[in-house]
């Protein structure tokens, strides 16, 4: 299925239209849709796809040979041997074209494992690229997994073909709204459930049973041995990252609530260096994420950034699985969801709601359906107040919102409650949101339908 990924198909479609050669490089964790949306791009284009393996320079060569015989038939006009390297092998490939208008696209998936093995890969394509005349014009879209690879390690290994780069596209998990284009026959209190247990990785929105309940789809995916996500959250840290303890450490510590740096420190007992360099490889890899409190430059009453985990599949993991790895072993999936997670999961839903209704609210502002232009969208996470939800704009105007998630109408009292906070926060405050999971009582309702700078959203409007 694809959904979604409009903004990245539309920057591929783009790049494609110049006149020129072009290197992209397309990147995101694995299982985020890359090949999908390969699949799409390249669909009705003069285009060679190849998937590399972890293998040597000459097995490489041989399997894309083998693959681009079989799968594309007539590109090779004789039965030559395998070539010697990655410029003969891409010469071979697109000299037959003979200077077609058409630009021609080389993709290379998982493209890491040629480059770190050698450095013709990169030299080849620098060179392919600089003889128009020979070649006309070519698209290589270089593809990977491997996150924290292209962010560190990757132009060391392209060397100068670095400077060649048109432009990089990182994907990212599918937002709510594309999620609840996924599944358009469920609710949105379902989708917020779906997001809270496997986030936006059209990976894990595949193997979920729309047909089944929420409880039977997160017992048949987590709770058993065989259960598909059973060890996924480790396959994911291996793939990029050593020390898999350490970071077991570190997330376990994160998901049951552990958000400060010295929190961390006394639970794991490594050292706050140590502990730093760890988050900020899962920082980087967009696994977790440093909240700071709004406005934390002029206030002294905030407190210093807290660490979380961002995605959202990882922080149900680590949250439930990992810390009743045992009991699930044991077979007893049904205690496990009874007593660990079913008591529990209301409140963390309430994290999943954050993000849909900071979503709507950063909509809301594209739209400037909202009475001032906000640019910069976070919490406030005071000594004494927090506030789900912060927007602030240019010119120093705040919105404070309220994401409320109970199976209760909020009344009037909470909503004062409210009222209350952010007058705390001393912000020059335009405008309030309330979001409501069960919606408002009538009496909040009236309360507020004066008041052109207050507005209550419940699960209906969103």
């Amino acid at each position: 299925m694809f959904v979604g990924r409009t903004t990245e198909q539309k920057q591929l479609e783009e790049i494609y239209a110049g006149s020129k050669s072009n290197l992209v490089i397309l990147y995101g964790r694995e299982g985020i849709g890359k090949s999908a949306l390969i699949a799409e791009f390249i669909r009705g284009l003069r285009a060679y796809y190849y998937l590399a393996r972890e293998a040597t320079e000459r097995e490489q060569l041989l399997i894309m040979e083998e693959e681009i015989r079989v799968n594309y038939p007539g590109v090779f006009k004789t039965d030559d041997l395998v070539k010697t390297d990655y410029y003969d092998f891409f010469k071979s490939v697109l000299s037959v074209s003979e200077k077609q208008q058409e630009k021609q696209v080389v993709v290379i998936d998982e493209f890491h494992y040629a480059a770190k093995n050698t450095s013709g890969f990169a030299a080849s394509i620098a060179k392919i690229l600089g003889d128009v005349e020979q070649f006309g014009n070519v698209m290589f879209l270089l593809c990977t997994s491997s996150v924290e690879w292209v962010e560190n390690d990757m132009v060391k290994h392209l060397g100068l073909t670095a400077r060649l780069i048109s432009g990089f596209i990182k994907m990212k998990e599918l937002s709510f709204m594309e999620l609840g284009e996924w599944f358009p026959k469920l609710s949105v209190e379902e989708c917020i459930s779906i997001n809270a247990a496997v986030g936006g990785v059209p990976k894990y929105l595949i193997q979920w049973n729309e047909k089944q309940s929420v409880q039977d789809n997160i017992k048949r995916l987590f709770l058993s041995p065989t259960a598909p996500f059973f060890h996924e959250a480790e396959l994911i840290l291996k793939y990029e990252l050593r020390e898999l303890s350490a970071y077991n450490a570190i997330l376990n510590a994160l998901a049951q609530g552990k958000y400060k740096l010295n929190d961390i420190y006394e639970r794991t007992n490594f050292s706050r260096a140590k502990i730093s360099v760890y988050l900020k490889n899962l920082i980087q890899m967009d696994l977790v994420e440093k909240v700071f409190s709004m406005d934390s430059k002029s206030h002294a009453n905030v407190q210093k950034g807290l660490y979380r985990i961002k995605d959202n599949f990882l922080n149900f993991w680590y949250r439930f699985v990992f810390p009743n790895q045992s009991m699930i072993s044991m077979g007893r999936k049904e205690w496990v969801y009874e007593e660990c997670i079913q008591q529990a999961f209301p409140d963390y839903l309430g994290e999943s709601f954050n993000q849909l209704c900071t979503e709507y609210l950063k909509l809301l502002v594209r739209y400037k359906r909202t009475l001032a232009e906000y640019t910069s969208f976070g919490s406030w996470n005071g000594k004494d107040v927090r506030l789900d939800m912060i927007a602030q704009s240019a010119d120093g105007k705040y919105l404070i919102g309220a994401c409320i998630w109970q199976d209760s109408k909020v009344d009037a009292a909470l909503l004062e409650h409210y009222f209350m906070l952010a007058d705390q926060t001393r912000l020059r405050t335009e405008e309030i949101y309330f979001f409501s999971k069960s919606g408002f009582t009538e009496d909040a309702a009236a309360d507020c339908r004066e008041k052109k700078n207050v507005k209550l959203v419940d699960l209906k409007d969103l």
